[in-house]
């Protein structure tokens, strides 16, 4: 089951783009007890006019019930032979209807997924129009699952890439009667674009909901929040190592440790929060613990001079995860600051939106020399 919070954020940018309820919307069934208290309530009146009274209004009820199973038989017996010959008769007017929005609940009816056959008698400029509407829907779809990640826009996406596919397949058939080279030789790199760009859409869709639409925070998360943990472990073991020491200079190491330390929980802590944020600049106080952090390499060089042979690798190690994280930080900060910190909609806006208006002008023109 969805969340509310889920469910108000897709009828948001339903709203916002004229799209329709989802068809698994379906009205309360508390609406419908009114209706039958109000019948209880008559009911119940006229057997205080007596049994008269109460034999007329059973006798209602059954003819009632009687009409209406009558009507649903002749009902099912009409639509059953008239069905048909209404969506053939759509079908055929179909070609002057107003395709400003998308319009995808005409080929809801092909329960089996064959659509091929929904197109094979369409004509040249309805089957543009058909392929521009599924663009459209398509696009709309895609844009409303990467905002809200709901599988409602996920399920009119794929439907909608399902009409632009049959509907692109009926215009390849189409054209073998066009007699316009130039319009033969657009086909092509029409369908090289439609083919690029339904890879793009996949490709970004399946970015939603996963690590791989933040590569910066999938890199943190796999590589430096460990990496600081492995650093915090290793400072406590230098740390009782060397008080334990008695060493002349002990002092002076304990104090370097221990500043590094609170270094990598003030980032352990701040940077979490930071890179998940809105935010282009780090707090101060952690912006100073990484320049700290970045210094600490040549501190931990001088006292691994100091430490006992035992605690030198330990050293070692630990200069090489700062080397390693700084240079892991420094790549998710500059991907922060960039359009692909949001790779999906980065992908979006710089590959699906030009490849998707190139489709659009194609089919435009060709519907204005038609």
């Amino acid at each position: 089951m969805r969340s509310r919070s889920t469910n108000m954020s897709e009828q948001y940018w339903r709203d916002r783009y004229g799209l329709p309820p989802r068809p698994d919307e379906r009205a309360p069934a508390r609406l419908r007890r009114p209706r039958q208290r109000r019948w209880r309530k008559r009911q119940a009146s006229a057997a205080t006019f007596g049994p008269g009274a109460a034999w007329l209004l059973s006798s209602a009820v059954l003819r009632r019930g009687s009409l209406l199973k009558l009507g649903i038989v002749l009902f099912a017996a009409v639509w059953a032979v008239g069905g048909g010959l209404v969506l053939a008769d759509y079908m055929r007017n179909a070609q002057g209807r107003d395709t400003s929005a998308p319009q995808t609940a005409a080929f809801d009816v092909d329960p089996e997924g064959n659509l091929a056959r929904l197109f094979a008698s369409r004509g040249h400029d309805a089957l543009l129009a058909d392929n521009a509407a599924a663009n459209e829907a398509s696009l709309i779809a895609l844009r409303g699952y990467v905002l809200t990640g709901s599988v409602g826009f996920k399920t009119e996406w794929q439907r909608s890439v399902q009409l632009f596919e049959a509907s692109q397949n009926a215009i390849v058939k189409n054209s073998r009667g066009w007699t316009d080279g130039r319009q033969l030789l657009q086909l092509t790199e029409f369908r090289r674009t439609s083919e690029e760009l339904l890879a793009e859409e996949r490709t970004l869709a399946s970015f939603v909901g996963t690590p791989n639409r933040f590569p910066g925070l999938r890199l943190y998360d796999e590589e430096v929040a460990p990496a600081f943990d492995e650093a915090l472990r290793l400072c406590d073991l230098m740390l009782q190592s060397i008080m334990t020491s008695n060493g002349s200079d002990s002092a002076s190491s304990v104090d370097a440790l221990a500043r590094l330390r609170g270094d990598v929980r003030t980032m352990r802590a701040g940077l979490a929060l930071f890179l998940r944020s809105r935010a282009m600049t780090m707090p101060i106080e952690v912006e100073a613990a990484y320049e700290s952090f970045q210094t600490s390499g040549g501190v931990l060089a001088g006292l691994r001079a100091k430490a006992r042979p035992g605690d030198q690798a330990k050293f070692d190690r630990l200069a090489a995860l700062i080397q390693s994280t700084d240079k892991n930080l420094q790549q998710i900060f500059a991907l922060k600051r960039t359009s692909r910190w949001d790779y999906a909609d980065y992908v979006f806006r710089q590959k699906v939106l030009p490849l998707s208006a190139k489709i659009s002008v194609t089919l435009g023109e060709w519907g204005a020399g038609s």
